[in-house]
């Protein structure tokens, strides 16, 4: 809001500039970039454009990404008679006012919606992916980006971020106008020649031999567009007409350039600090398990969320080789360094010697680099009431002991994050039943550290780095229960307290598992779920809502007005003690998947056991259509490959196999009397039925008992139940 009407003056050159910006605005541009040099007064401008915007009754919202450039800005504003709210850590919100003064770090976890004018100030970071993160989002306001170069270190420009830009006057003519005080910038020559020799020759020949010097010291330090080659044909100008070495020039030179320091234009120290920013907000060195390593954080677009990305020292130092900063060495002459070199070598680049850590407690000591970054949004109190609908009534179909415990999983990932989840939430169901409504809000909740997969690469895949600041895991359709090869690392996701992280290229590196997985799928086989599982809780979602346009809109409506806020808040404060996550609910869903998930000897078995007897016989005796308490186990065996066949499984498991299943389940004996133990395959003319049996003495087999018995003993330890036949044992 505004205090008082500011009495704050333009020069005129400034009053220009605005001028400019609001014709470009008028003619429905929607991104507009500023530039002007340092010094020129760019937080006045755009100080100026806000104080305009708030009286016309618009919000405004000004983009930093330093500490000390929220507290610069906020003064500025002061004198505007502009109060403003600030967004940002340790800072309290103050939502009402109209001016917001944000850190994008702070904005990268939030929604952003609500405001009619941004100001992005230090516009050459816009393209980077935080802040392209951002300004995403604000899809509905009309952008200013305000900048004093237009270019980064990495050579993008900012025709991605913004459709128009605007030039102030440059250094030269601000200077020209006594706006600012002469000025220098170096950097590396790549153009062509650009002083008249002739015209450099007449101010030379004017100059006496005392004069000559200082007249060549003049020169470059007015040219702010001079290249190494300019100053060269200079030096040799002024050499030549006044006597004087160039080793003396050369130290006078940097004798007026050391002297200039301090002043408002952007001399070689200046450019050397802005380079040293640029390079610690952009990279890091990190001790990567003993090794030196550059980490830059970047944005994939394929999850939507940033990665860390390694990069050898040689490597960057190659990046950066065409890119130069002059810098003053220990005698006091002034030397040129490439960039990449410049930076690694200061004492004040961005390090972590104690490496990177994901810690969502925060007690990281400053020796390491955490990667938590905080929920996306703050948690406040608030109704969420239609999804706890949603969650009770159509996830968990009613029953309170499902929804008790989906809600204190789900709490338990809010209170706890930094513990690994022990147990996947996983809801099958149709196309459109609602499963994902609630795991895409959750993803959303946690911001940088929630992430939405739809392939099984991005799941079980070798390269993982995605993983390693990932807290909330969805994985929607991004699973097939079949592929045994996945299986152990899905398993050991859920349950393993090491996670193995590697990138391309790079070595694996090892990281506390914090992931807590949920997983949607239309499949019926959903996930490979063993018979004394407890990793997975599965529920079927139904399709009562399936087309409901209505419902579903309310309740997204409902959750970006502040429902998502009031979920963080309450999961924040449910009371989990004596919560846990390994006593899961046994429900019908994942008894289904149970089955599905049996091998070969278990789908024989229970087939055995749902048809009420153990071979089929290839002659129709009907000795073999009932059922006996004990079973030899060549019968077993014969039955088992006899099931193979005619099931089309090409990979029989071996005769100690279904001897060491078998006696998992039922009492090893070895009856004195002679037992069946087969049937001849070709049946003699005229033979009795009896004749087909074959039976030996002395055999080894199982006392499996009586039907009823049998089928209760696989249901007990083998976890599932078939769909078993009446069937009468006399």
């Amino acid at each position: 809001m505004l205090t008082a009407w500011s009495a704050v003056e333009l020069y005129p050159y400034q009053d220009a500039s605005v001028a400019e910006i609001r014709a470009a605005f008028r003619r429905g541009v929607r991104k507009v970039l500023y530039v002007l040099p340092t010094g020129g007064g760019k937080t006045v401008i755009f100080c100026f454009i806000a104080e305009q915007a708030l009286r016309r009754g618009n919000r405004v919202l000004i983009l930093v990404h330093r500490q000390e450039l929220i507290e610069q800005t906020v003064a500025a504003l002061s004198q505007f008679g502009i109060e403003c709210g600030i967004i940002a850590a340790g800072y309290e919100p103050s939502d009402g006012l109209p001016v917001q003064v944000a850190s994008v770090m702070t904005l990268v976890r939030r929604e952003v919606d609500g405001f009619d004018l941004v100001i992005v100030d230090e516009a050459h970071h816009a393209v980077a992916g935080s802040w392209r993160g951002v300004l995403d989002k604000l899809t509905n306001a009309r952008i200013l980006g305000v900048t004093a170069t237009p270019e980064r270190l990495d050579g993008r420009g900012l025709g991605d971020a913004f459709d128009e830009m605007v030039i102030g006057p440059s250094t030269a003519e601000l200077t020209h106008l006594k706006y600012l005080v002469p000025a220098v910038v170096y950097g590396h020559t790549t153009y062509e020649l650009k002083l008249d020799y002739a015209s450099a020759k007449t101010i030379m020949e004017k100059a006496t031999a005392d004069t000559a010097a200082q007249t060549f010291v003049d020169l470059v330090l007015a040219g702010d567009d001079f290249g190494a080659d300019e100053i060269e044909t200079l030096r040799n100008l002024a050499s030549d007409i006044s006597r004087i070495t160039k080793r003396s020039l050369n130290r006078k030179l940097n004798d007026a350039r050391r002297a200039s320091r301090g002043t408002a234009g952007p001399d070689g120290a200046a450019h050397a600090a802005e380079l040293l920013q640029l390079f610690n907000e952009q990279y890091a060195v990190v001790n990567e398990s003993g090794k030196a390593k550059v980490y830059e954080e970047v944005r994939d677009p394929l999850l939507e969320r940033n990665v860390l990305i390694r990069i050898h020292f040689e490597d960057l130092k190659k990046f950066y080789q065409n890119l130069f900063v002059e810098v003053v060495d220990n005698e006091g002459n002034m030397r040129t360094r490439p960039a990449g070199d410049y930076w690694l070598d200061h004492p004040d680049r961005r390090q972590y010697l104690g490496g990177v850590v994901f810690d969502p407690t925060g007690k990281t000591d400053p020796e390491h680099w955490n990667l938590w970054s905080g929920f996306a949004v703050e948690p406040r109190r608030g109704d969420w009431g239609l999804m706890q609908d949603h969650i009770r009534k159509i996830i968990c179909r009613g029953n309170d002991d499902h929804y008790e415990y989906l809600l204190n999983m789900t709490a338990r990932m809010f209170q706890q994050p930094n513990r690994q989840a022990e147990v996947a939430v996983v809801l099958r169901g149709p196309k459109g039943a609602g499963k994902g409504v609630f795991c895409t809000q959750l993803v959303k909740a946690w911001g940088q550290h929630g992430a939405q997969i739809t392939s099984s690469k991005h799941l079980v895949g070798n390269f993982n780095n995605h993983l390693r600041d990932c807290v909330m895991l969805f994985a929607d359709e991004a699973f097939f229960a079949g592929d045994r090869q996945h299986e152990g690392v899905l398993k050991g996701l859920i349950t393993e307290t090491i996670l193995p992280i590697e990138g391309k290229h790079v070595d694996v590196v090892f990281v506390r598992n914090m992931l807590h997985v949920y997983m949607s799928s239309n499949s019926e086989w959903v996930v490979p779920a063993s018979h004394d599982e407890r990793r997975y809780f599965v529920l079927d979602v139904p399709d009562t809502r399936i087309g409901n346009r209505a419902y579903f809109n309310a309740l997204y409506a409902q959750m970006e007005s502040g429902g998502l806020a009031a979920l963080i808040y309450d999961m924040l404060r449910r009371d989990i003690s004596g919560f846990d996550p390994r006593d899961v609910p046994s429900t019908e869903a994942l008894v289904e998947q149970k089955q599905l998930s049996l091998d070969s000897l278990d789908r024989w078995w229970l087939d055995v056991l749902e048809r009420g007897f153990v071979w089929r016989s290839r002659h129709g005796v009907d000795t073999f259509g009932g059922w006996d308490e004990f079973v030899s186990t060549e019968l077993l065996n014969g039955s088992y490959l006899q099931w193979c066949r005619e099931s089309r499984e090409s990979r029989s498991k071996s005769r100690v196999e279904l001897g060491v299943r078998m006696t998992k389940m039922y009492k090893p004996v070895r009856p004195r009397k002679s037992v069946i133990t087969g049937e001849v395959e070709v049946r003699p003319p005229k033979a009795a039925d009896s004749e087909l049996v074959i039976k030996k003495y002395h055999m080894p087999g199982y006392k499996v008992l009586s039907l009823g018995e049998a089928r209760a003993r696989f249901a007990d330890i083998r976890g599932v139940i078939g769909g078993w036949r009446q069937i009468d044992e006399e």
